[in-house]
């Protein structure tokens, strides 16, 4: 992306929305970077002086799901929008679609600041509908493409879902004491995430940095380590959801961690 300066004015040239929306790193990396340079700051003020804010989440709530299903959720829209090209061979998602998808990530982030002003319900319906958007077109892409492995990754952003979808129920009133589990259970379904995609990008990253200094390594890692590191932290997303705070969670947390 580009600006261009005419008679002495910068301006967002036609070309450069075109390039902007060619694919999904480029809107979304852009977005999680903004929103975060303008989230932490009024997030600050809120902690530090009291400033209030328009929404009728509690402030915890909101600093929470934003950094979450905000930050979060376009960061993984970015990867996830770059990665299914690489995964499938097949053209990245760009244009109209990927335009409205990041309009969809965007009218969320200004409902959840201003929930005050819109129906409950209608918030839920948008906040929802961005990763389940996401979730569907990549689950198409992979079905046509036969590409059942990556599914598995799918599989991880549905519990980042259904946390959201817990903490939407507790907001509305149709379920109590379940945003905060809610927003657990998104944590988990992220931290699920960097397992798994950590296990495989992580590995290969260094033996390419090892190569450019001109040492030759396989890296191996034992299936049943990567077994146990990913079945480990699936089992902590079980844990904190019906056994918070009990010596088991505890021990599987443990165990997650040395497997991983």
């Amino acid at each position: 992306m580009c600006f261009r300066v005419i008679d002495g004015a910068t301006v967002f040239a036609g070309e450069d929305a075109v390039i902007l929306f060619s694919a999904g790193f480029r809107p979304f990396f852009l977005l999680a970077g903004a929103y975060a340079a303008l989230a932490m700051p009024l997030w600050l003020g809120v902690i530090l002086l009291g400033v209030p804010l328009p929404t009728e989440l509690p402030p915890p709530w909101w600093h929470g799901h934003e950094m979450l299903l905000g930050f979060g959720g376009a960061v993984l829209a970015g990867f996830l929008l770059t990665a299914l090209p690489n995964w499938t061979r097949t053209e990245p998602l760009s244009g109209t679609g990927l335009v409205l998808l990041a309009l969809t990530w965007l009218t969320a982030r200004v409902m959840a600041l201003t929930s005050t002003a819109w129906p409950e319900a209608l918030f839920a319906v948008i906040d929802l509908g961005f990763l389940s958007a996401l979730v569907l077109y990549a689950a198409v892409v992979l079905a046509r493409t036969g590409n059942w492995r990556n599914f598995v990754v799918l599989a991880a952003i549905l519990i980042v879902i259904a946390g959201n979808a817990l903490f939407h129920a507790d907001v509305m009133g149709a379920s109590e004491g379940t945003g905060a589990a809610g927003l657990r259970l998104a944590l988990n379904g992220f931290v699920l995430l960097i397992a798994l995609i950590g296990g495989r990008i992580i590995p290969a990253f260094t033996a390419r940095a090892l190569a450019r200094e001109g040492e030759t390594v396989e890296i191996k890692t034992p299936g049943w380590l990567d077994a146990a590191a990913l079945l480990s932290v699936a089992a902590v997303v079980v844990a904190d959801l019906f056994a918070d705070g009990t010596f088991w969670a505890a021990a599987i947390t443990l165990i997650a961690a040395v497997c991983n």
